[in-house]
Order: C-alpha cells, then structure tokens, then sequence
C-alpha cells in the first residue's frame, strides 16, 4: 500500500507533455529537417525536375509554344510549328511598366474553334477591356489548344510562368479522355488531399534527387508515367476510333482523379508566380447532342444483352411513330436493366421533354453525358472538381454551364442549353463567346483585378460586337461549318457532320472536304449510288485526295465493279503509300480474286504501318491457311493471342478465328 502510495506521489507530482504538444514538436522537427535538406540540395545544384510534376505523364520532348521575333527579339509570338494547335498570338517580351498580362488557357473553346482567336471570348475580352480600362495596357494572349487536356495545360503553365503573367484564365475539361493513358489503381482510389501533396513532393528536390538515385539522371522513363508525344495523340485519330472506348468504371476514376491533381498542379503553378487565377467551369451542349458511344454494361450476361438490344428496338419504334408514353414505358425497361445505358437516358430525356416535363428531361440528358462511354464533353464530376478546388483556394470562378441556363431562362429556350447556344458538342457560338467574356470581365472587376473606369454599357456592347462580326467574311463562315463537319465526322457522328457539311456547300460552293464528308455519310448508310457520286465530286475537286481514292474503291467493290476498284485502291496508295486502310482494302480484293500472295503481301503491309491494326492480323493469319502456309498461319494466330490489351470483342474475333483454323 505504501509503495502504490509513494508511487501515486510521484506520479503526480510529473507534468507529462500533452499528446498534441509532442506532435506538434514532431512536425517542426520533420518540417526543420526537410527545409534544410531543400536548402541543402539548392546550393548543391540538384534542380526540380519539371516534367515529373505530373507523376503520371510525361512527354517526349518540349518546344516553347512562344518564341522570340523582331529586332532583339523584343516579340513573343507562336512558333510556326505548333500553329497547327495554336493560334498566332503576339506580345512584348518586355512587359511594359504598369501592363498586365492574361493568359488565357484550354482547349479548342478556349481557341476559338471552329473560328479563331478573333470570335473566342479570349478575344471578346480582349476588346471589352480596352474599352472599360482604357487607362492600363491590358494584354489578352490566347494560349488554348486543340484537342489539349489539363496535363498538357498544366504543363503549358509551367512555360508561361516565366513571362510575367497576372492572370490565368483556364477553362478545361472537355478533353480528359482523348488521349490513351493508364493509371495505377491505387490513384483512383486516393482522396484529393492526399493527392494534393503528392503533386507537392514531385516538385520538390528531394523527390528529384530520389528519381535521379532509382532512375537515372537522363531521360529514362519512370515506371508506371504514360510517355506521351509532343503533340496531342488522339484515340479517334486511329483506326480503332471509337473501338478504343469501353465502358471501365475504373478508368474514369482514374482520369478524374488524375484530373483534380492538374487542377491543384495549376493552383501552386499560379501561387509560384505570383499570379491570379480564374477558372472557368465548362459547358456543353446536353439536349442537341447524343452520346458519342453507348455500350451495355459488360457485367451483364448475353441473354440479358440480347433482352436489352430487344428493348432498345422497341423503344425506338415506339419514339418514332411518335408514341412517347409508350416510348417513356419502353426507355425505361431498358434503363431497369442498365440504369447507366446512355442511349436510352438521352433518349428518354427527349422523350419526356416533348411530354412537357423538362425537368426531368434536364437531369436524364445531363446524366447522358456523364455515361457516354466516348466522353467528349465534361462530366460532372468534373465541373464539380473545379468548384472544390476554386473554393479550397479562394481563386476566381465563372461557372459556365449556370450562367446559360440564366440566359436560356432570359431568352425562353427550351430546356437545357442547345443548338441555340452551341455549333456542336461544346463549342459556343460567337455571340456565347461574347457572353462569357463579359460573365470574366464582371468577375475580374468585382475581385478588384480590373478597375473599369468606364461602365459596360449597351453602346461599348455594340461596338464590341461591331468590330467581332467584321472578323468573319462569309468565306470563313463556310469554313468554319466545314472544320465543325470535319470533327463529328472524325467523332463517329456522321449525321450530324453531314448536316453541316451541306451547309457548308451553300456558303463555300463546290469544295473537296465537304464532298468527301457527305460520300462517307452516305457510304455508312450504304447508299452506295449516293456514295460513288460524292466521292466521284471530291475527286474532281481533289484528284489527291487518298481516302476518297480508297473509299470510292470500296463504293465500286460493293457494286462489282472490281477492277475500278483495283484502279482507286493503287491510286490512293501513289499518293499516300503508307495508308493502312488502302492496303487493307486491296489486299480484300485480291484475297477474293484468289491472289493469296499480293493479299498476304498487303495484309503485312498494313498490319506494320497500324499497331492498332487487329483486323490485317486477323486477315493475314486467314489468308495465309487459305493458301496453304498453315506453319505461317499458326504462327500469325499466336502473334495475336499474345496481343497486350485486348478488349472483349476483340478476344472474341481471335476465338472465332481459331475455331475458322482448326486450332
């Protein structure tokens, strides 16, 4: 007893240090220790490694997207090599005392397109800011790329840091899912904060000093970073297109994810240097614009596939003898079965809005969107990244999508935002361009980044408005509807680029493109005559042009007329002799002719030049057990089953072709 008591005595008589003061030692201890290593490797020279901020892509190769011009280079303009991304944009090197500087940064929105600098609301801001803020010099430099995801804005960031912005204007989202890339599984499984600090370490010299100890100090590519090209490598650019895109769950966890780490990378980019930053949610045309590609969920069995395509054809009957209660009925048996089917919720969407219930319309074509299994316009879960960060920061934000459901409201348009507001799936027109320059404008004067000495008046509106009309002619007009043809078309949706390519036609006149657009809508609905005709037109305009050589040959083929056929295929292959799609056509032909020898020939031609190419494989593996060579057929067949990457049709096809061999 005595012992416990002296022992009780003492204890009491001991302050213990509280759990949260030894932590909070702890941490500036770590927090010492790392500042005097970063310090440490400074004054060793040990650099950042910039590419590495990204710990997910890298690139193969920089060039500067503005490079110096004039007299002791006293300009900054667009290197003519990347104007093919970018539009040609000067400014001073210098910036002048007391100018400010804009960037303005994203993708093909941000550009202008199918326009150009002039129409975009970079440009609209530009010539509203010398009117409202005539006393400073403001510059507005548009830095948006085509086709450009936020890792490869967030990497332009990096080289605009050093050419004394003070504002970034970034608009983004629309491109996430264009590129082939994959992702470590536990990233998408990360929270954001957790993701926030690792986009933190891999910009510290400590993390490069690591990379440089397990990697090297050269270019070595790290394992598990996508190496991507200089420029934009779009999936649709491929043979496969929209082959290329399934429904995976994962992925999409992963894009956003990887997605929520560019915008925070961006953040710290902006704080680096001493610069604002004003995001722009993006907006996208949800009621006039079907899903790029829909697909039944994977995890469902044939049988119930085969039920799902059977109610799908029911409700398309129903929707087109204009019977949308039972059409409503019908969509929804198919949505029972695969809640996230994206056909069927943007068709349900049009279904009900034509009832009158455009709220319910609304959030089914907006849940479209997020399913489409080709995401060319930013899901939600996408806007919603961009208010979080916004708000975790504090930094400006200009919520695109609510400001034109106001204007809508304003206007009386029906529903959600449409072909009223867009030219495609996400590009605005240019009076929308202008709408969202003033929406900036309004938010960079309430922050107190622009003093307007002058109000935005209605007169200072029309002038503005004045000057952007006079930056059209008709001619660019006609192009302009040309270039939108050719993106939808290039997208996978055909009868929409034909539509515009016709309109086209009536404001440029007899033009090769457009011809050409209109023979591939027609060959995909096999009108053959209709189809011979347009690509016989695009020929006459273009005798060069390959493709309509190559599908004008396939147009002759399906009507027997063989050696014409023959005759387009080697033109195409004169004028461009690595076309993959050419040497596959006729290496078709002479398979059916029984030249096993030049089909063999062309299939390995074709299957060299397009990696992605699995039907020249298929078909060269057949051709060569047709002709005998059942060695070389087997061996064919097992170059194709060890074949990284195979989606499930495409296993299946080289099943099918094992079972055709004998294997």
């Amino acid at each position: 007893m005595v012992e416990r008591g002296v022992s009780s005595s003492r204890r009491a008589a001991v302050h213990p240090i509280p759990v949260w003061r030894r932590a909070a030692y702890g941490l500036c201890t770590c927090a010492f220790l790392l500042v005097a290593l970063e310090s440490s490797l400074y004054l060793g020279g040990i650099e950042r490694v910039p590419e590495h901020r990204d710990p997910y892509v890298s690139f193969a190769g920089r060039r500067p997207l503005f490079v110096a011009s004039g007299p002791a280079g006293k300009w900054r303009v667009t290197a003519p090599e990347r104007r093919r991304y970018f539009n040609a944009q000067q400014f001073l090197a210098e910036k002048p005392l007391g100018g400010k500087r804009i960037f303005c940064l994203g993708g093909s929105t941000t550009y202008g397109h199918p326009y150009d600098d002039r129409t975009s609301f970079c440009g609209w801001l530009r010539a509203l800011l010398t009117e409202v803020d005539p006393e400073n010099r403001w510059e507005v430099v548009n830095a948006g790329g085509i086709s450009y995801a936020s890792y490869r804005v967030a990497a332009l960031m990096e080289e605009l840091g050093d050419l004394s912005p003070d504002v970034f204007i970034v608009l983004t989202g629309h491109n996430e899912f264009l590129e082939a890339r994959s992702y470590p599984r536990l990233l998408q499984h990360l929270p954001s904060s957790v993701l926030g600090l690792a986009s933190l370490a891999s910009s510290s010299r400590s993390f490069a000093l690591v990379h440089r100890v397990l990697h090297g100090s050269g270019a070595e590519q790290a394992p598990g970073v996508a190496r991507l090209p200089m420029e934009v490598d779009a999936l649709l650019d491929h043979s496969i297109g929209l082959s290329a895109y399934t429904r995976d769950d994962e992925r999409r966890s992963g894009v956003l994810a990887h997605f929520e780490l560019n915008l925070r990378r961006m953040e710290g980019l902006a704080r680096s240097v001493g610069a604002e930053l004003l995001w722009v949610v993006p907006a996208s045309n949800l009621r006039d614009c079907a899903p790029f590609k829909s697909a039944f969920d994977p995890a469902l069995s044939e049988s119930e596939q085969q039920s799902l395509s059977k109610r799908v054809l029911l409700a398309r009957t129903a929707q087109a003898a204009g019977r949308y209660a039972l059409a409503a009925a019908r969509w929804s048996d198919v949505l029972e079965l695969d809640p996230a089917y994206s056909e069927a919720l943007y068709q349900l969407g049009h279904v009900q809005f034509l009832r009158g219930h455009e709220d319910e319309a609304r959030a089914l074509w907006s849940r479209a969107r997020d399913t489409d299994v080709c995401p060319l316009r930013a899901p939600s879960g996408f806007q919603a990244a961009i208010h979080d960060v916004a708000r975790e920061s504090g930094s400006m934000l200009v919520d695109f999508p609510l400001l034109l459901e106001r204007l809508a409201e304003q206007r009386s348009y029906p529903a959600s935002p449409g072909a009223e507001l867009f030219l495609d799936h996400v590009h605005p027109t240019p009076e929308v361009h202008g709408i969202l320059a003033e929406a900036i404008l309004g938010e960079l004067v309430r922050t107190g980044r622009v003093q307007a000495s002058r109000p935005l008046e209605a007169s200072i509106r029309e002038k503005v408005q004045a000057a952007i009309a006079t930056a059209r002619s008709p001619r660019q007009e006609g192009i302009a509807l040309r270039n939108l043809a050719k993106v939808l078309s290039w997208a996978g949706k055909t009868p929409e680029a034909a539509r515009l390519a016709r309109q086209a036609i009536q404001t440029l006149g007899p033009d090769a493109e457009s011809a050409f657009i209109l023979g591939a809508a027609a060959l995909e609905r096999e009108d053959d005559r209709a189809a011979q005709r347009w690509f016989t037109r695009t020929l006459e305009l273009d005798p060069n042009y390959a493709k309509a050589h190559t599908n004008l040959g396939i147009v002759l083929g399906r009507l027997g007329d063989r050696t014409g056929a023959r005759t387009h295929y080697d033109a195409a292959l004169s004028i461009e002799p690595a076309s993959a799609s050419a040497l596959y056509q006729r290496a078709g032909l002479a398979f059916d002719e029984g030249d096993y020898v030049g089909a063999i020939r062309d299939y390995e031609q074709a299957a060299a030049l397009d990696p992605d190419d699995l039907e020249s494989r298929v078909e060269l593996a057949r051709t060569l057990f047709r002709s005998g060579d059942r060695a070389g057929a087997f061996r064919a067949y097992r170059r194709l089953e060890r074949l990284p990457g195979l989606r499930a049709d495409e296993r299946h096809r080289v099943r099918h072709l094992a079972r055709e061999l004998g294997l």
